[in-house]
């Protein structure tokens, strides 16, 4: 293009004309979208007593700075008991895009002491994910949840209220 206000705007911007014909217009929206897998593992805490190893497998779908998972997530609550869900998840980004705050729902099955009930827990959660590194990248999460029994309430362990720090691999 032969034109002199774009020429002037050329010499004013610092750019070079060569480098102002690789600048192309949007063409229609885009939205920036990724889907990770995520494998983690962490651990639980009741009534700041025991911890209890939980392992984590799941898929993250992010558009721009939301995010929606899905976790299937397992806790071992002794030699033979155990808390199994599904926890979906709502995450926003915060800041540098790398923290992030969210909630999520998780409806579970347990056993413990030979007894079987069932729980929903609720929890809100923050979390700091590295810069990537060869494919992957590592994600922080610390998170505070209350388990409501649906049933077999006093077979649960001693304290409803769970803080987790875990460790996913995206």
């Amino acid at each position: 293009m032969n034109i002199a206000e774009l020429d002037n705007w050329i010499t004013s911007s610092g750019l070079t004309a060569k480098e102002v014909a690789t600048i192309q217009p949007a063409k229609g929206n885009y939205t920036f979208r990724s889907n990770h897998i995520l494998i983690g593992e962490g651990k639980s805490t009741r009534s700041f007593q025991t911890g209890y190893p939980s392992i984590d497998f799941g898929y993250q779908n992010s558009v721009i700075i939301k995010a929606f998972s899905a976790m299937a997530r397992y806790e071992s609550l002794g030699p033979k008991d155990y808390y199994a869900g599904l926890r979906l998840g709502y995450v926003r980004s915060i800041g540098d895009t790398r923290n992030s705050v969210g909630f999520g729902l998780t409806p579970g099955l347990f056993k413990d002491n030979a007894s079987w009930g069932m729980n929903f827990k609720p929890d809100i959660a923050y979390s700091i994910l590295s810069k990537p590194f060869w494919r992957f990248s590592l994600q922080m999460m610390l998170s505070y949840g209350y388990d409501f029994a649906l049933s077999n309430a006093d077979a649960f362990p001693v304290s409803r209220q769970d803080v987790s720090v875990r460790a996913f691999l995206h």
